[in-house]
């Protein structure tokens, strides 16, 4: 962002005069020069919380969801059509379903999901193949389900007709995710059908082990709890190089009109950061929606800021519950500089009426 003056007709000119009837000096005028507005913004992803981001094109959001890693023992699913302990016999066959949860971000209240992947790897602990236990034994299957809420995000099904699963392999599958509203954490369901097969060894604490991750489901929309969420130094230049008044400088204010899609209100911190000696540090309160806000500066501080390019730096934290974000928001601010200059006789010019 820059504020840049060249001339006086890049300015708003507001004057008013104050002379005696019958002058005895050159009469003083006290003048208002108003730069046009410039603009910078923020953008959402200053305010996303831990497992969302934005994709290249800011076309979608992106969600993580961290590796949940569980394992169900082979006494889950076979129950009592298995021996209680370690036996070597016929294996027999069985049903049986179990679950688990793979947790999405607290902040995250729902979410829009208009696809993206989930990645999922069944690593068999049995000493047999469920899916394909015997010579001339029917074939099994493995089902998936993936839920948030009542609402299904993603399934799967593996037909051991296609698909073996011998002792100690890896099994790897990517689910894709289905348009949907996520509502809160993932449930995974988990369902083996295994027919009875040939003999092998039965170890009811043998375990099928499973890992859930993604960092690809992409998200049109969501609602987001924010708690003291950080803005983290956006930078913008405030350029008054151009600007050479030698008369006094009586005051002078920046105006920040900011336009806050998000419905979240905060605390604003302005760093204006010098080369050179201490910075200048105001704060901004910021509103929901469009608000117009003045930063007073002293006499004092205005005199470093002109005729100089600073960096201003834009930091703070903001806070709201059941704020809607899309992947293209941004909080736009824009910035006009009021200064207050008094022209024309001396300086220690009395006047007097």
């Amino acid at each position: 962002m820059k504020l840049r003056t060249r001339s006086a007709g890049a300015f708003l000119l507001l004057a008013g005069v104050s002379a005696c009837d019958i002058p005895t000096s050159m009469p003083r005028w006290e003048t208002t020069w108003i730069t046009p507005s410039e603009e910078t913004s923020v953008s959402v992803v200053e305010l996303l919380p831990a497992g969302l981001s934005v994709n290249n094109d800011t076309s979608a959001f992106v969600l993580t969801i961290d590796p949940v890693n569980d394992a169900f023992a082979l006494s889950e699913f076979c129950g009592g059509a298995c021996p209680p302990v370690t036996a070597t016999v016929p294996k027999p066959a069985f049903s049986g379903t179990v679950s688990t949860v793979a947790p999405i971000p607290a902040a995250i209240q729902s979410a829009e999901i208009e696809g993206g992947t989930i990645d999922i790897e069944l690593v068999n602990g049995f000493d047999f193949d469920p899916l394909r236990p015997g010579v001339n034994a029917d074939s099994g299957s493995i089902s998936i389900t993936i839920r948030s809420g009542n609402a299904l995000v993603a399934s799967a099904m593996v037909d051991g007709g296609n698909q073996a699963l011998p002792p100690g392999a890896t099994l790897a599958l990517e689910l894709d995710f289905v348009p949907s509203t996520l509502t809160g954490d993932l449930s995974v369901e988990l369902t083996l059908v295994s027919p009875a097969g040939d003999v092998t060894t039965l170890n009811p604490n043998d375990a099928l082990g499973i890992t859930i991750q993604s960092d690809g489901v992409l998200v049109s929309e969501a609602v987001v709890a924010l708690s003291g969420q950080s803005i983290e130094g956006v930078e913008t230049e405030l350029d008054l190089e151009d600007v050479d008044l030698e008369d006094r400088i009586n005051g002078g204010s920046i105006f920040l009109d900011i336009e806050n899609p998000f419905g979240a209100t905060g605390n604003l911190s302005l760093l204006f950061d010098f080369p050179s000696g201490a910075d200048i540090v105001k704060p901004v309160a910021l509103a929901a929606g469009s608000s117009t806000v003045q930063v007073d500066f002293t006499e004092a501080e205005i005199e470093r800021l002109i005729g100089e390019t600073t960096t201003m730096v834009i930091s703070g934290t903001v806070n709201g519950g059941n704020v809607t974000i899309q992947p293209d928001m941004e909080i736009v601010i824009g910035a006009r500089l009021r200064l207050v200059v008094e022209v024309g006789g001396e300086a220690d010019d009395e006047g007097g009426n």
